[in-house]
């Protein structure tokens, strides 16, 4: 290992030659005679530890230690002061500049040699530690660009599964839709009708909400401002009943905008009508920099646990009615997320309440 450096800056000749016969068997020596000098060997050779006389000429050490401690490549190189002035103000003003130790003329060798290796262990242990925190930063930052990658490789392969099973799908269906037609009457042929339509939409509705999901991971980057009437308007097309709004003058800072907004009062209103079937009422309210709305399923059954609607444990889904709603709770958790706002439950009167962040807004 390379011998540590170190700066001896003092006027003085003979205080130079003292300190450097004490130090330079373990260590390399610089020396500067002047706060100039000194600056300009630092910054030529920055040494490991400076020790600074605080009495010289021109340039004291107090302003030496200051300019150090401006300049960012030379500002954590610790400075250990050497003067005869022994007051307390001295000292704190040295602490308040940047040093790290003071050290009282006439000196003893030993407590010289004791606060010089003090100071450039701790020195040592510093940059260490930064040097380990910044690659343990860019191992971090190198595993999420990894992750990023994966993410989109996930995401694009999922956005082609679902595009490219549309294909087959119509043609499997379309031809079970011209099976039923041409198949003479029999007993039962309306239900089972009814069922296979109903399957049929359930298969294209998940295909529907496979690629919408898959969009969805492309939104988080991309925020729009949509206007309070904006979402109202959005609420009244989707068929719900706008039972209350205290004001429609507001801003929506938003992940994908009006689009992702669309896309999330459409499926609350598919969960409300295949859970309720009907409309759901909404109630909007502004407060805190948020927009909460307060959506409430009408004629919910008392044992379905609106809770669980939102959950990824399989056996919640299990309920025919819950289980028919395909993948609309999940598009709307994962909506919610991208826009950055969050959902809450109130099982007793079977309401669903989504916060959504506010931009601002104006009176």
């Amino acid at each position: 290992m390379d011998k540590q450096t170190i700066l001896i800056v003092d006027d003085e000749s003979m205080n130079i030659a003292i300190l450097g016969d004490l130090l330079k068997k373990k260590y390399s020596i610089l020396v500067a005679k002047s706060g100039e000098q000194a600056l300009k060997v630092a910054e030529t050779n920055p040494p490991d530890l400076i020790l600074l006389d605080v009495m010289m000429p021109d340039m004291d050490g107090f302003e030496v230690c200051q300019n150090l401690k401006n300049d960012e490549t030379l500002s954590k190189i610790p400075v250990l002061f050497i003067s005869a002035l022994d007051n307390s103000f001295e000292k704190v003003r040295g602490f308040q500049v940047g040093a790290f130790d003071y050290i009282t003329k006439p000196f003893q060798p030993e407590e010289v040699l004791a606060r010089v290796e003090t100071q450039l262990k701790l020195y040592y242990f510093q940059r260490h530690l930064e040097d380990l925190v910044t690659e343990r930063t860019r191992q971090l930052a190198d595993a999420h660009e990894k992750l990023k990658d994966l993410g989109r490789v996930k995401s694009e392969f999922l956005h082609i599964i679902s595009h490219e099973m549309r294909t087959p799908a119509n043609g499997v269906l379309g031809l079970s839709d011209l099976v039923f037609d041409l198949s003479p009457d029999f007993e039962n042929k309306g239900d089972l009708n009814e069922a296979y339509r109903t399957s049929r939409d359930r298969m294209l509705q998940m295909l529907d909400h496979s690629l919408m999901l898959c969009e969805l991971e492309e939104e988080n980057d991309n925020t729009k401002q949509t206007s309070g009437k904006t979402l109202i308007d959005i609420c009244l097309s989707c068929g719900m009943n706008l039972a209350k709004c205290d004001d429609s003058i507001f801003l929506l800072n938003l992940a994908g905008g009006e689009d992702v907004l669309k896309n999330l009062l459409h499926e609350i209103a598919i969960i409300s009508k295949g859970l309720a079937g009907g409309p759901a009422a909404i109630e909007i309210m502004v407060e805190n920099k948020s927009c909460n709305m307060k959506i409430r399923l009408p004629q919910v059954a008392v044992d379905i646990d609106i809770e669980g609607l939102f959950s990824n444990v399989a056996d919640v889904h299990n309920a025919s009615q819950i289980e028919a709603l395909g993948l609309a709770p999940l598009v709307v958790q994962k909506i919610v997320d991208v826009i950055g706002g969050k959902i809450d439950i109130d099982n007793t009167d079977k309401s669903i309440l989504i916060s959504l962040p506010t931009d601002s807004k104006e009176s």
